[in-house]
């Protein structure tokens, strides 16, 4: 139901019903909706599930996310000085 409500006035907000087959690209664009929900859902829910409290929560996700992306500790003590 919260893909139809999403899809619906979204799909005449940008212009899907000029050219073509309306019913067609409607029921399309709702299905790929309704599956791009259902599998963020499903990866919310696994991700609460993995992580039960916030402490580990944190941990787990900074470890997972943010280590790959942080600077080499010489560096970000170089910024810390400027």
């Amino acid at each position: 139901m919260s893909s139809l409500s999403f899809t619906l006035p979204f799909f005449y907000i940008v212009g899907f019903d000029n050219v073509g087959p309306v019913t067609q690209k409607f029921f399309w664009y709702w299905f790929f909706n309704f599956l791009l929900q259902g599998t963020l859902l499903f990866l919310g829910e696994f991700y609460v599930a993995l992580t039960p409290s916030e402490a580990t929560a944190h941990s787990t996700f900074a470890s997972c996310c943010y280590r790959p992306l942080c600077p080499p500790v010489s560096q970000s003590c170089l910024f810390a000085r400027l």
